[in-house]
């Protein structure tokens, strides 16, 4: 098959590759499909501003032919609306430019090599993966088309992306859920100190192994690395156990596996050692000075380069036992559940606060309005009184929020504080409350303080990534 549409753009955000319909095939996303197609042509929204602006444009014509019989300065034409503005880099803007004009051709499948500008995302990525190849699909009317893509090399960001990178590898990985992907590890053939790793060829040669075992049948060919699968704590440590071992684990220095850490409940994690089991199936790691391990991660660093892989000399892939979801928390009862907020945002920046994605940027994190009024609240209705043992919430990088405390009712009248966190400027931040089961219906986030303006959102939106609220295991 020759290579059709082979397209480059540098620095490329995802979302300007989506085609609108792969929103609406992703149930997380419809919100934002839906918030997008009422601002295009055919809907009030749009016909109004873009009615609104031509109104504008006519009388500033108007003056303008005025001031220059006049001999004075012409004043400047009026400013397009945000709602008219979409460039190459907005939502669908490169997909309608260099993706939509070859959509009569016929085609094999698609390469995918993209996300450095989406590397703060973590699990949301996976969501937004899914809704360009939905999209892609549906235009191309290939429904089985394969999608292979190469997972993000390891590279220096900054200091604060040591663990957000190795999130955003993970939320790559949850990708192969999707039938007919397949993924090229390459954390053996980067460089710390350069974004663009030079083996170009090795990492074509990784893709071309998916492509011939699962597009054209080729029998007994391993086609990836290990990637995780599991784990079991035992009286020696903890085993975990992988998927593609091929004909069995190995390191490529002949050395004992290493970027092994484990931890107890503390997540207070050690270097671990590890030992590749007879069989070449498992790996066991464990540390004596962690009396009751709990969990592991692996190659958990940004610039991280491990030694494990399988005999066909394909990388392993990294993880963490407890991330995304940490197994000791139970069931997370508020995804999807509906919410109330106090000072409501104007923006529709309110569809991220409990659809299970941790957002970065309005409008995929929550926002309460812009006024200065505090405290602003939020609340979570679970429909009926459940058993809670744990509220997990968040904040993005960006606005000013700082304290949020977490509260629980029964009745939705009586709150009872259960958790309250500073959140860093500037930096995405995290928080549990975990305390002994309760029978709870609301769940309410209080935004008490803020930092000083950090960036053009200025200080009065109180913004989450989420918040989740566990009960036990089901």
């Amino acid at each position: 098959h020759r290579l059709v549409g082979a397209g480059l753009r540098s620095g490329s955000r995802i979302e300007p590759w989506w085609a609108d319909e792969g929103l609406k095939e992703v149930p997380d996303l419809v919100g934002l499909y839906e918030q997008r197609i009422r601002k295009q042509p055919g809907f009030p929204e749009y016909d109004n501003a873009f009615s609104k602006y031509v109104g504008d444009v006519r009388a500033w014509s108007d003056e303008a032919r005025k001031a220059i019989d006049g001999g004075f300065p012409v004043p400047d034409m009026p400013a397009g609306p945000e709602l008219l503005k979409a460039g190459s880099g907005a939502e669908t803007g490169t997909y309608q430019a260099m993706i939509h004009p070859l959509v009569p051709y016929a085609l094999r499948g698609f390469l995918w090599y993209q996300g450095e500008s989406n590397s703060g995302e973590g699990m949301a990525y996976t969501l937004k993966q899914e809704a360009l190849l939905a999209g892609w699909r549906k235009q191309f009317r290939a429904p089985d088309a394969p999608f292979l893509y190469v997972q993000l090399a390891p590279y220096f960001y900054n200091e604060g992306a040591d663990k957000v990178i190795p999130q955003f590898w993970w939320a790559q990985q949850a990708f192969l859920k999707v039938p007919h992907s397949g993924m090229a590890v390459t954390n053996d053939i980067g460089n710390p100190k350069d974004i663009h790793p030079k083996e170009k060829m090795e990492v074509a040669r990784r893709l071309y192994l998916w492509a011939m075992a699962d597009t054209y049948g080729k029998k007994d060919l391993v086609r990836s690395g290990p990637l995780f699968k599991g784990y079991k704590v035992t009286e020696k440590g903890i085993e975990i156990s992988f998927d593609h071992t091929g004909s069995g684990l190995s390191t490529r220095d002949g050395k004992a596996p290493t970027l092994f850490e484990i931890a107890g409940t503390d997540a207070q994690f050690q270097p671990a050692e590890a030992v590749i089991s007879a069989d070449g199936r498992t790996v066991l790691v464990s540390n004596p000075a962690v009396a009751k391990p709990d969990r592991v991660r692996f190659a958990w660093s940004q610039v991280a380069a491990p030694n494990l892989m399988n005999k066909e000399g394909l990388p392993a892939g990294a993880f963490y036992t407890h991330y995304p979801v940490d197994p000791s928390l139970g069931t997370n009862l508020l995804k999807g559940k509906t919410h109330k907020s106090s000072h409501p945002n104007t923006y529709g920046w309110d569809l991220g606060l409990t659809d299970g994605n941790w957002g970065t940027h309005a409008p995929t994190a929550y926002a309460t309005d812009a006024s200065d009024t505090f405290p602003k609240t939020v609340t979570v209705d679970l429909g009926s009184a459940q058993d809670l043992q744990a509220i997990v919430y968040g904040t993005p990088g960006i606005g000013a929020t700082k304290t949020v405390a977490v509260s629980v009712s029964e009745g939705g009248k009586d709150f009872t504080e259960v958790g309250r966190n500073d959140f860093p400027a500037k930096k995405a931040g995290r928080a549990e409350a975990r305390f002994a089961p309760v029978k709870v219906r609301y769940v309410r986030a209080t935004f008490i303080a803020n930092h000083a303006a950090q960036d053009d959102f200025g200080n009065t939106f109180a913004f989450l990534s989420e918040i989740e609220a566990y009960g036990p295991q089901r």
